[in-house]
């Protein structure tokens, strides 16, 4: 199938003179891997950020790839501009190509275009959980020996990158929902884990949410469909693949001693021992045991691919420990997500220990939004502190602050990393969980912690 979504203009630029290429917040995690793939195929690459000196800029300029500060660009040779939905229109860069009517495309249009070289294409999408199945398939599809080229929103492994170059006969690409950003994309096999009211500054109701996931689905060859997801199971068409642990689903999970048991139509497949804590993560893997299985790959590479998978970055990742408890960093934003990564935690623990959480809320729209939801999620954790909210691309809402919602949630408060430091430090015990949670800068609070490598503080 021919994608007809891509943007003729940026066929035509990229195909013709358009050899300098200027990505507008190139560090973000999925720009920076869009950016190493345009370097790969020939082109010249330079870019901006709002952090120019992140670890994430001095990686794209060990590749050769020149970062500068978003305030002061000079992006004067440049033929054609890429950005970022968290870019600001009013960004310098943005600006300098519009007002000299230069090729101007969004990040969903440049990962559409690379997409169409690829005989397969595999995007994933859902509310939660995308980032997760899109680093267990690149597990899977490599192990089988499809060489896949990856695109994640997320490191695919701990401290690792969060894109793959392989071979062009594969394409594995996370599809984000946000200003309908997936409709660029003409998958061959789209997957869809689950959906959800999130983006209210896009999305007003739950309806909205469905409708672009019917358009999504329209442009796709198939679909692998989550069965788990009420509201996903009112959209889901008869030809689609399904997954779960609902009695309808054509891919079906069940919990036993030795792991994740998975059959396919009744028929047993195989248990696998998957080392990752949380329902919702044996929810994921049964969407890449799904997809895997409809690309061709028998189950045994399936199995053993997930049942050595540990992780992505920022997805329940422990990195570290202090005065005894175990550290975990998680990038749960919405409170669907923290439900579940808190379950988790609660799994994760040792013994006796607590579950200890520092959340940084994300976009004061999402925040409220689901105000009510925040503050039942939180109730999760045996103690909390928040902190403000990371605006990301948003200006602030009246009454909408960190504060308050920490006061609605009965939870601590701090106004900055340090003192969200200084009390995970005085009140975290052995055996004690710290769960340091949210979508926007939180990791920095990582480094402000001693942490050891062992619980024993032992290095």
């Amino acid at each position: 199938m021919e994608n007809t979504c891509i943007d003729p203009a940026l066929r035509k630029a990229l195909a013709g003179s358009a050899k300098r290429l200027y990505f507008i917040g190139i560090c973000g995690i999925s720009m920076s891997g869009l950016a190493v793939m345009a370097k790969m195929r020939g082109w010249e690459v330079a870019g901006c950020d709002r952090a120019p000196s992140c670890a994430a800029a001095h990686a794209l300029f060990r590749l050769g790839i020149s970062v500068e500060a978003e305030k002061t660009p000079h992006p004067e040779d440049a033929d054609l501009f890429v950005f970022t939905t968290a870019v600001r229109e009013d960004s310098p860069a943005v600006c300098y190509a519009r007002e000299r009517g230069l090729p101007l495309f969004s990040r969903a249009d440049f990962l559409a275009t690379l997409m169409e070289e690829s005989p397969t294409r595999v995007a994933v999408a859902g509310m939660h959980g995308k980032s997760t199945t899109v680093g267990m398939l690149s597990a899977i599809l490599t192990a089988g020996g499809l060489d896949p080229t990856v695109s994640c929103g997320a490191a695919l492994t701990p401290g690792g990158s969060a894109w793959r170059i392989g071979s062009h006969d594969v394409f594995l690409a996370e599809a984000c929902e946000y200003r309908d950003a997936f409709l660029a994309l003409s998958p061959t096999l789209a997957v869809i884990t689950n959906i959800d009211l999130d983006h209210p500054d896009w999305f007003p109701d739950l309806g909205a949410v469905k409708s672009s996931f019917l358009a999504f689905l329209a442009k796709s060859e198939k679909a692998v469909i989550g069965a788990d997801c009420a509201a996903l199971r009112d959209i889901t068409p008869a030809r689609a693949v399904t997954f779960g642990y609902h009695a309808s689903a054509l891919y079906r999970g069940e919990d036993t001693p030795d792991g994740l048991t998975v059959s396919r139509s009744d028929e047993p497949l195989g248990t696998i021992p998957l080392a990752l804590p949380g329902r919702y993560n044996r929810e994921n893997a049964l969407a890449a045991v799904a997809a895997a299985t409809e690309l061709g790959l028998p189950f045994d590479i399936v199995r053993d691919a997930l049942a050595t998978f540990r992780g992505i970055g920022r997805r329940m990742e422990t990195i570290g420990h202090l005065r005894g408890a175990t550290v975990v960093l998680d990038y749960a934003h919405h409170p669907t997500e923290m439900a579940a990564s808190l379950s988790a935690a609660a799994e994760k623990r040792q013994g006796g220990g607590r579950v200890l959480c520092i959340f940084q809320p994300h976009t004061y729209t999402r925040t409220a939004a689901l105000w009510q939801d925040f503050t039942t999620a939180l109730g999760l954790a045996d103690r909390t502190l928040l902190l403000d909210i990371y605006a990301a691309r948003e200006e602030p809402l009246p009454g909408i602050t960190g504060k308050r919602l920490a006061a609605a949630a009965g939870a601590d408060y701090a106004p900055d990393f340090a003192g969200a430091a200084r009390w995970a430090i005085e009140n975290v015990r052995p055996d004690d969980l710290l769960l340091i949670m949210g979508a926007g800068d939180i990791d920095r609070l990582t480094g402000l912690l001693p942490l050891d490598k062992e619980p024993s503080g032992k290095t």
